[in-house]
């Protein structure tokens, strides 16, 4: 008589409540998102830029998803594995990077504001962003491909690389002050636009090669501390920032 092992029942609904929470925990920023979005919408011209090229961002990932799912039901992309997956997923994070910065330059022109992009100028804007996205991607390649997490880590995991990336980085390049007040804010507020942002880097390479092997069995805490690993460009990328901008 066929046997079900104790073991595999609480794994698997351990896995289950993860995908829960998690699916959850987007619900809710996306509800916080479209509050911040409709508040940001009758402020001032450069709160309108970011709600609106946020909005853009985010609209791009879901017909990105929209189009993939229609897709496979008449194609079946092939498994790609190796070198070529990994080069194939970072040229796909970085184009959806520089998709970004592009759609926050464009904005910041149509609204005749400052202060959003990176620069002025679209091309210096990428030079100088860019080298943190690509790495950025690259290394979320080599941790996702030994953990295996499920595209709602990867969303959440966008919103915690630009939380260290534009939100603290970022404000220590500008000579802004990392006081209770600004805190509060990357924690309470500013976690939806976040969501929208990075979308567009870090959701459609996954979504498009998918992980076919067998799914990360071992320790969780190294699965967690995984997910940090990311953010580890962003010590040389500031440091290069300083002492070439000062």
């Amino acid at each position: 008589m066929d046997t079900i092992e104790p073991a595999s029942v609480p794994k698997k609904r351990a896995g289950c409540w993860r995908m829960t929470w998690q699916r959850a925990l987007i619900a809710l920023l996306v509800a916080e998102v479209t509050i911040v979005e409709l508040v940001m919408m009758f402020q001032e011209p450069k709160a309108r830029t970011v709600a609106v090229s946020a909005f853009v961002c985010g609209l791009t990932t879901m017909t990105f998803r929209l189009a993939i799912h229609g897709a496979r039901r008449f194609w079946k992309p092939p498994q790609i594995h190796g070198c070529l997956s990994g080069l194939l997923f970072v040229s796909m994070g970085s184009l959806g990077a520089a998709w970004v910065e592009t759609v926050f330059w464009a904005f910041e022109k149509v609204f005749a504001v400052q202060g959003i992009a990176a620069h002025p100028n679209l091309i210096v804007d990428l030079l100088a962003t860019m080298p943190w996205y690509v790495a950025m991607v690259t290394v979320l390649w080599c941790v996702h491909r030994r953990y295996r997490y499920h595209w709602t880590t990867v969303a959440l995991l966008g919103v915690l690389y630009e939380m260290g990336g534009d939100g603290i980085l970022g404000q220590i390049l500008q000579g802004g002050p990392l006081d209770p007040a600004y805190i509060a804010q990357l924690l309470f507020i500013c976690p939806g636009i976040f969501l929208l942002t990075y979308s567009p880097m870090v959701l459609p390479p996954v979504w498009l090669f998918p992980m076919d092997d067998e799914p990360y069995t071992g320790p969780h805490w190294q699965r967690v501390a995984g997910a940090f690993l990311p953010l580890l460009p962003l010590i040389p990328y500031g440091l290069i920032v300083i002492l070439l901008f000062g």
